[in-house]
C-alpha cells in the first residue's frame, strides 16, 4: 500500500469515527432531552392528581359543616321522628340544594314544614317522600318501615 492511500484510509477512518462520535453526542442530547420531557409530563400529573384529590375532598380531619340533629314531634300515634343532617350529609353524600333548593323540599328554617308533614302527604311523594319512595330509598308507605323512622319515646 502507498503512503498516500494509506493516508486517505486513515482520514476516511478518522472522519466516520468523527461522523459517529458526532451522531452519538446527538443521540445522547435527545435521550436526556426526552429524560427532561418525560420528568416534565410526571411532575405535571403528580401535580394534576393533587389537586383534583383536594378538590374532591374537604381538608384533611375537617368535616362537611351541618345542622344539629333535630326531631319531628308532630306525628301522633307514633313517635317522634329523629332527623340527622349529618347521615343524610356523610353518609349519604347528599348535597344542601338537593332538599333545599331543588326541588325546594323545604324551608331552611327548622321545622317550617312541620304542619304540613302528614304521612299521606309523604307517601304523595312530599317532602321526605320525594327520596323515601322505594326506589332512592325505603319507601314511607312500606308498613314494615315505620320503626326507621319513628322511635318509642
Amino acid at each position: 500500500m502507498k503512503t498516500g492511500e494509506a493516508w486517505k484510509k486513515l482520514a476516511f477512518k478518522e472522519r466516520l469515527f468523527v461522523k459517529w462520535m458526532m451522531e452519538r453526542a446527538e443521540r445522547k442530547e435527545k435521550a436526556s432531552m426526552n429524560s427532561r420531557q418525560r420528568s416534565f409530563a410526571v411532575a405535571t400529573m403528580v401535580f394534576a392528581s393533587i389537586v383534583l384529590w383536594l378538590g374532591t375532598h374537604p381538608a384533611l380531619g375537617a368535616e362537611i359543616p351541618v345542622p344539629k340533629d333535630f326531631s319531628y314531634e308532630e306525628t301522633k300515634p307514633l313517635g317522634p321522628v329523629p332527623f340527622s343532617h349529618k347521615f343524610h350529609v356523610t353518609e349519604k353524600k347528599l348535597q344542601c340544594p338537593e332538599c333545599h333548593v331543588k326541588p325546594k323540599l323545604f324551608e331552611m328554617k327548622k321545622l317550617a314544614a312541620s304542619p304540613q308533614m302528614k304521612m299521606a302527604n309523604l307517601n304523595e311523594g312530599e317532602f321526605c317522600g320525594t327520596c323515601h319512595n322505594g326506589t332512592k330509598a325505603f319507601a314511607t308507605k312500606d308498613a314494615k318501615a315505620c320503626a326507621r323512622c319513628h322511635v318509642k319515646k
